[in-house]
């Protein structure tokens, strides 16, 4: 039964983890020319100074970001390897852990936006308000 419930849980909390994931590469690619392709800045013109300084803060943020993604898949890895009699304290505290690096790769990820769009001249801005959150409808599999 155990096995079941972790079953079940596992793929979806995976999912998640990989749609945060997702998000955190932005995180984690630090480059100014990381920049081009990346939808959070399409419709946007941007100087080179405004790229430098946005790859900055992308920057401050990585670290925290690699070392949360790296925790989140040993704690998915935990609850998958769980087994024996108390598998199911095991698997539900990996799964705990999992959640909670989620959260903060999540709270990392929004910190990040605000500080990008503090960058972002008044006309850039409604852009980039537009961009993160048609961003968001596609991490949540939200329709556009």
């Amino acid at each position: 039964m155990v096995r079941q419930i972790v079953r079940a849980l596992v793929p979806a909390l995976l999912l998640a983890g990989l749609t945060v994931a997702a998000n955190g590469q932005a995180l984690t690619d630090t480059s100014a020319a990381s920049l081009a392709g990346n939808p959070l800045f399409a419709g946007l013109t941007l100087s080179d100074s405004e790229r430098t300084a946005i790859a900055s803060v992308r920057g401050r943020y990585a670290g925290q970001a690699r070392l949360q993604l790296d925790s989140l898949r040993v704690a998915m890895s935990s609850a998958q390897a769980a087994q024996g009699p108390d598998s199911a304290v095991v698997a539900a505290r990996a799964l705990a852990r999992a959640a909670a690096y989620r959260a903060h790769l999540a709270n990392l990820l929004s910190a990040e936006r605000s500080a990008i769009r503090g960058l972002l001249t008044s006309a850039q801005q409604p852009s980039y308000d537009a961009n993160v959150a048609a961003d968001a409808a596609l991490a949540t599999g939200a329709d556009q």
